[in-house]
């Protein structure tokens, strides 16, 4: 009888260590998901900053061809 709760005893432990390694595991994915996410982030800001630039430049040429036709129809 002793045995068999020992051994029950002993099969229970290597459940939980596999349960905690498992959560140890799941928690190190989703840190790595997370810095990834952090990452693309990182990369989204650095794009829509390029895009504000570009659609910055090409108000300013509109601009100045706006102002060209406007002076060329008044002539």
């Amino acid at each position: 009888m002793f045995t068999k709760v020992k051994a029950e005893v002993k099969d229970y432990q290597n459940h939980l260590t596999a349960i905690t390694k498992a959560g140890q595991d799941l928690g190190n994915h989703a840190q790595t998901l997370t810095n990834e996410l952090a990452n693309l982030i990182q990369v989204i800001a650095e794009i829509n900053h390029d895009l504000e630039l570009f659609n910055f430049r090409n108000q300013a040429h509109l601009d100045r061809i706006n102002h060209i036709l406007e002076k060329y129809h008044q002539s």
